[in-house]
């Protein structure tokens, strides 16, 4: 019908400013996260349900829990909802979480810290492996960043790649979400970092089996 209906109004006090887009969950509601409002003003994870009209807040971000997520939610295959914040936890450098649809329960599943990697700023992608992959955008061993992969089974937490800005010209500083393409490799972008200009980012290829990056543009 061409026809654009606003469907709710976000406010201090049930969550502000969003910078990811929601995801629609295997129960048919739409879920998604936004960086401000809320009771700490440290963001909200919202569910709506959009055959109802129905905004909930499911959880407060607190600053302990996290706070300031900054990217979209993932629904694993278990059914359950993983995302990071930028922010927040033991050392202000962000968490993994988990937050099940069934129960109502989140639950803080990781705490980053500047030595492992620090303020992802991008969500997380499941691999065919099934675990979970992301980057941080500082931290780990060069401090500029890291690829990691999260074991929601096992709560294991590992680093596998450290980004170096003075090393092959990989880029520094990642921003955003990891793909996994049909051949098996990981693809994304840095913010930082290239063989021409320092500034301009790169396009790069990360092979898990040889843990090497390749950057493509």
């Amino acid at each position: 019908t061409k026809t654009y209906t606003k469907k709710f109004d976000l406010n201090d006090s049930l969550g502000g400013i969003s910078y990811s887009t929601m995801i629609q969950a295997t129960n048919g509601k739409l879920y998604g996260l936004t960086r401000d409002g809320g009771i700490s003003n440290s963001g909200v994870l919202f569910e709506y349900d959009y055959i109802t009209s129905i905004y909930t807040v499911h959880f407060f971000f607190d600053g302990f829990h996290g706070e300031n997520p900054n990217d979209r939610l993932l629904q694993a295959s278990n059914g359950k909802l993983y995302g990071t914040t930028r922010t927040g936890g033991i050392t202000d450098d962000g968490v993994l979480f988990e937050y099940d649809l069934i129960t109502g329960v989140y639950s803080k599943k990781f705490d980053f810290n500047y030595s492992i990697g620090s303020r992802p700023m991008a969500g997380l992608i499941q691999a065919t492996n099934g675990n979970l992959y992301g980057t941080t955008s500082s931290g780990g061993i060069n401090g500029d960043g890291t690829i990691y992969e999260f074991d929601y089974t096992t709560n294991v937490h590992a680093i596998k790649f450290s980004f170096d800005v003075y090393a092959n010209n990989n880029g520094y500083a990642p921003e955003s979400r990891l793909l996994q393409a049909s051949n098996g490799q990981f693809y994304g972008v840095t913010s930082r970092g290239s063989s021409n200009n320092n500034f301009a980012g790169c396009f790069f290829e990360y092979d898990e089996t040889i843990n090497t990056i390749t950057n493509l543009a």
